[in-house]
């Protein structure tokens, strides 16, 4: 059996929720058979193009607020725009291969199929180079990587840099917390992502993303991670749920975060749906009645969620997979 790519360790180690993205994805809602004015094709940012449509009064919509909504929507072609926006930085959002990793699975497509064929055709190109870089992270360990990097030219790309400086310092006894200092509220959603990731070749773990600060910054330039803090507070409300009704509140206002952006998952959506949130928790402080709606469509379901239909996730994955790799050191 061969090691999966890294970034999908860190879906699951990360969010536990790696299965809610293709399910997301599978209960998207076809815009074209809802009844919201004529078809137009609109540019959202330069030369990215998404299927969008007119309001009653004739107005074009091409705002990034728009396409948030529309993706809150389940659209999912708006997703791939989103995920274009985020890999090239347009449209006004802050630009991370990361978050586009994330729209492009959305979206229904494969993110590694899409970064692959960009390295394929340009070595240079940011997702590309940052997916074939964590698979030679992922397969051959830090050290086979730092020789990896040193045999090409990298363009100047932030994570990269920071990827360079981990590598360097990877034998340190400190290593651990020199990983953890290299990231703080202005590091990108990218820069997360490569300090986590090496801190996870490294030590087989990661910080629980609701307890460590840092890491919870990181859900603030990854908004899907959110997903995950709402989890970990919903699973400290049904251990006690007549003493921690303050957990089931925390865990619906990171949902609520995670779905202004456009990542919260149909899983989620359940949960906020559920019997139990809405007898114990104020909804209405974070949804209103539209958006009561919407969550019904994207959750499949109203019905209280049955906790034991959750699938857990390994926390350690890579532990258990079996590495067959060569021990060659791959080339740029």
């Amino acid at each position: 059996m061969t090691r999966i790519r890294i970034y999908h360790s860190l879906f699951i180690t990360l969010t536990a929720t790696m299965s809610a993205v293709t399910t997301l994805a599978d209960n998207a809602i076809d815009f074209n058979e809802t009844n919201m004015g004529e078809s137009a094709e609109v540019i959202v940012s330069d030369t990215l193009p998404v299927s969008e449509f007119t309001a009653v009064h004739g107005d074009t919509f091409v705002s990034l607020t728009n396409l948030i909504e529309r993706v809150r929507q389940g659209d999912m072609q708006a997703y791939e725009t989103l995920a274009d926006c985020y890999r090239y930085g347009k449209g006004g959002v802050e630009k991370c291969m990361f978050n586009a990793i994330i729209c492009y699975q959305l979206a229904g497509q494969k993110p590694i199929d899409v970064a692959e064929a960009a390295f394929n055709a340009n070595p240079n190109d940011e997702l590309g180079l940052m997916n074939h870089l964590m698979v030679i992270m992922d397969k051959h360990g830090l050290d086979s990587l730092g020789v990896a990097m040193k045999s090409v030219d990298i363009p100047d790309y932030k994570w990269a840099n920071l990827l360079k400086n981990i590598v360097a310092n990877a034998g340190s006894d400190n290593s651990r917390d020199y990983i953890l200092s290299m990231v703080d509220g202005n590091s990108t959603g990218d820069e997360f992502l490569m300090a986590f990731a090496s801190l996870h070749i490294l030590t087989r773990h990661l910080p629980d993303l609701e307890s460590t600060p840092k890491a919870l910054l990181m859900a603030e330039k990854v908004p899907f991670m959110y997903n995950h803090a709402g989890e970990k507070q919903w699973d400290k409300y049904r251990e006690d749920e007549s003493a921690n009704k303050e957990n089931l509140d925390s865990a619906i206002m990171y949902f609520q975060k995670a779905d202004v952006n456009g990542f919260l998952s149909p899983r989620n959506a359940r949960r906020i749906m559920s019997i139990n949130a809405r007898k114990c928790a104020d909804i209405s402080r974070y949804f209103d009645k539209n958006d009561i709606q919407r969550l019904i469509r994207i959750g499949g379901s109203d019905e209280d969620y049955d906790e034991a239909d959750v699938v857990e996730m390994d926390m350690n994955p890579v532990e258990k997979i079996e590495d067959t790799e060569s021990a060659q050191v791959p080339t740029l």
